[in-house]
């Protein structure tokens, strides 16, 4: 079982902290309520004033200890609560801790019921926030018990008894904040359509999932570890290769994920970012990730949904260079980044695109429905930022009627890419 100290979240001290560049507070003299500045702060009137001069010793503009110090805290705590906002509507730990626990023992029925709730008309912004992440904490509960979905190590309820307890580790999150998707849901206030931010939700699962295991959550807005102690936040400026390979020491993670990769970056980005992870994992770590294509697979589609997919997301995930068959390159990007180990796995499911579901389903009928709802999300939540459509292929019906009557259909790749010993030759193992 792992063991946890107080001092988890304090191991990455290599890390520089987030926004350690204060700005130098102006050399202001409150007494008798005059103000006193450098040459440089009156610029022109000086120069042109030669009774304003004052010699060096006398201009008074260093900023004393306790005015940096007070700059540097008020900075940090500006930036503190900046980011307490941004995730206000994420709960603690514990409570995400409790709601997994629940998730874990719900029947498909529950979790179907769940995944199927709507809010409707919402009107309040931040109810429809918690009750979306929460439904996608029930999607990726769904995936991780069906699929394998953020199998990153061993959970000590779920290692056989007397099976040896492994070495702790460190996982890393890499932009688990995806940038357009997680904008793809929204709520309605009268006609018009608002999104809501839901970019928190693979993040915190995580955290909850691997409690007693430190986590760094690299990302423009990373949890907080106020409510979440085994986060380490590694904040970045922007979502790019060049900042994370700045901010990743060598040789440090046993296992990295990253969900949307294939619609973060541009295709040519890919590969020199897959080296970098190479370059930060620690010998024997892993590279897991979950590619569900935007389109099924080519034998079982329609002209409807080809034609509807091409229009909506194809040309658009074109225009901005990213790949449009991820479980056909990515193998390829892997070889590159030299994340085709021993013992690297790639296990593929099929997934049905429209249910076919009998008036009395079944417990097996109740968990293929489950499976293809969760994945469809799951589609949603990567490739639906780059979606412009009035409405999703599932609510077209003559789509759902051509997908029923061709069995089209999805196929979903679990990989585990581990790190190559540059001694021995690579190669996935099926």
């Amino acid at each position: 079982m792992f063991r946890r100290t107080p001092q988890a979240c304090d191991e990455l001290k290599s890390f520089p902290p987030p926004n350690n560049f204060p700005h130098t507070p102006p050399p202001i003299d409150n007494r008798n309520n005059k103000t006193t500045s450098s040459p440089t702060c009156r610029g022109r009137r000086r120069l042109g004033d030669p009774e304003a001069w004052k010699p060096p010793h006398e201009w008074d503009c260093t900023p004393t200890k306790q005015s940096t110090a007070s700059a540097i805290s008020e900075r940090l705590q500006t930036t503190a609560t900046t980011s307490e906002a941004i995730y206000s509507v994420v709960p603690a730990l514990p409570v995400i801790q409790r709601e997994l626990r629940m998730m874990a023992a719900a029947s498909s029925e529950l979790m179907l019921a769940n995944l199927k709730s709507s809010m409707g008309e919402a009107t309040d912004a931040t109810v429809y926030k918690e009750l979306e992440m929460t439904k996608k904490r029930w999607m990726f509960s769904a995936l991780h018990r069906q699929d394998g979905y953020a199998q990153l190590m061993d959970r000590p309820n779920e290692r056989p008894e007397h099976a040896p307890i492994p070495k702790r580790g460190r996982i890393l999150a890499l932009y688990e904040t995806p940038s357009k998707s997680s904008q793809s849901s929204g709520f309605r206030v009268g006609n018009k359509r608002k999104k809501a931010d839901i970019s928190a939700a693979s993040a915190s699962f995580l955290a909850a999932l691997y409690p007693t295991v430190p986590m760094t959550h690299l990302s423009p807005r990373p949890l907080s570890p106020n409510s979440f102690p085994n986060v380490h936040p590694l904040l970045v400026p922007s979502i790019s290769v060049s900042a994370s390979s700045r901010a990743l020491p060598p040789q440090i993670y046993s296992a990295v994920t990253c969900l949307a990769m294939p619609t973060l970056f541009p295709s040519t980005d890919i590969p020199p970012l897959l080296r970098h992870i190479n370059r930060c994992l620690a010998p024997g770590g892993s590279l897991h990730l979950t590619i569900i294509d935007p389109q099924p697979v080519s034998s079982s589609m329609g002209p409807k949904l080809r034609q509807w997919l091409f229009t909506n997301l194809l040309v658009n995930l074109e225009q901005a260079f990213r790949t449009t068959w991820p479980s056909e390159t990515f193998p390829a990007w892997l070889a590159v980044g030299r994340l085709r180990g021993k013992g690297s796995t790639i296990a593929t499911k099929t997934i049905q695109a429209i249910p076919i579901i009998p008036k009395n389903p079944s417990k097996e009928d109740l968990k293929s429905e489950l499976r293809c709802l969760s994945n469809r999300m799951l589609w949603q939540e990567i490739w639906g930022g780059f979606v412009q459509a009035s409405q999703w292929w599932w609510e077209d019906k003559e789509i759902v009627e051509e997908c029923v009557s061709l069995g089209t259909h999805w196929q979903c790749s679990h990989i585990i890419a581990v790190k190559e010993d540059p001694i021995k030759s690579s190669g996935y193992i099926h």
